[in-house]
């Protein structure tokens, strides 16, 4: 006996032993919780989505669909729910998408939540009160996807519990079950969240600061707006009374301006060129007449002097240079370029 309890003992204690450690453990608990986060926030994007891209005329549950080509977004994956939640519940079922976004969030944020189950059962609630309080309503020309915005169940629904409370409130019948049925979706709606008492009375602080400081803005703003209006409406009847008592003045004569006639003309007559007389002929400079014909000599060499045997070889090298920085100068002003070899 003491040998079968030692046995015993020592299987319990191995069945106790985990296969990973702990951290092992932590992180795929870690990760499962962000994986369900994940999904219930893409399965809302993918409602939500394929709710705003409907088309009545797509393939769905019972339709065939006029379109050859699917409009929805998600293509026929998206079509069909959309057409049965919308066909259904009409525009509550908005409510579906995103309250899964808000779901996914939490999850991700490791914000504590109520039961699965009971979030569920206030959504259902949320969904089919507000539906039947939907129909109250008439439908706007802008709803165009089904035959009214409350959706087949709430039209069926709200009818018969009209007939059903007709005997007692004949007149109030309608007002009375859409009280009612807005009481009970916005109950649901808010068991649906799976919030606390605290995380409500955050929200509602939050929500009244900033709905108090929009208020005071919009008050001010409106106040501004009078007293601007006030001192230029006053400004406009001040110059209306000025106008009025003013004296009238005589408008004014506009005279069109004299056309100055212009000058006369002068001819001018150029000088008559005068008669040239043999003696101013006579007294002209002669010209030298150097033709081959002509008697004329060559001066002499002699006039010449010879360069002293001093400057034969003596070259001012930097007086060189500057004379022809100066002829490159002037040449260029004439855009001529011009460059010399030392």
């Amino acid at each position: 006996m003491a040998r079968n309890s030692s046995a015993g003992k020592g299987r319990k204690s191995r069945k106790s032993t985990p296969l990973f450690p702990p951290s092992v453990h932590q992180f795929l608990a870690r990760r499962l919780t962000d994986s369900i986060g994940g999904f219930q926030i893409l399965l809302g994007v993918f409602l939500l989505l394929a709710l705003i891209s409907y088309d009545a005329g797509d393939m769905s549950f019972n339709a065939i669909g006029a379109n050859t080509i699917t409009n929805n977004w998600m293509g026929t994956a998206g079509a069909a729910p959309a057409d049965l939640l919308l066909q259904s519940f009409g525009l509550s079922a908005a409510l579906i998408p995103c309250l899964l976004l808000f779901w996914g969030v939490r999850v991700l944020k490791r914000t504590p939540q109520n039961r699965l189950a009971m979030r569920l059962t206030g959504l259902l609630v949320a969904v089919l009160g507000l539906t039947i309080a939907l129909a109250f309503f008439n439908t706007p020309n802008f709803w165009d996807a089904t035959a009214h915005m409350a959706g087949s169940a709430g039209v069926l629904m709200f009818n018969k519990m009209t007939g059903l409370l007709h005997p007692v409130l004949p007149n109030g019948a309608p007002l009375a079950i859409f009280g009612l049925s807005l009481l009970i979706g916005l109950t649901g709606l808010f068991i649906a969240f799976g919030m606390t008492i605290t995380e409500w009375q955050t929200v509602r602080t939050f929500v009244g600061q900033h709905a108090r400081r929009g208020w005071t803005i919009t008050k001010a703003r409106f106040f501004k707006l009078v007293k601007w209006h006030a001192h230029y409406e006053a400004l406009s009847k001040d110059i209306e009374k000025e106008e009025k008592s003013a004296p009238r003045r005589s408008a004014p004569v506009i005279t069109e301006p004299t056309v100055k006639s212009a000058p006369p003309k002068i001819k001018v007559e150029a000088p008559k060129k005068t008669a040239t007389g043999t003696r101013s002929q006579a007294e002209k400079q002669p010209a030298l007449k150097l033709d081959r014909d002509t008697d004329w000599e060559l001066p002499p060499i002699g006039l010449l002097q010879e360069v002293p045997a001093e400057q034969v070889n003596r070259i001012d090298k930097k007086a060189l240079e500057k004379n022809a920085e100066l002829l490159q100068k002037v040449l260029q002003d004439f855009n001529i370029e011009v460059k010399f070899n030392r």
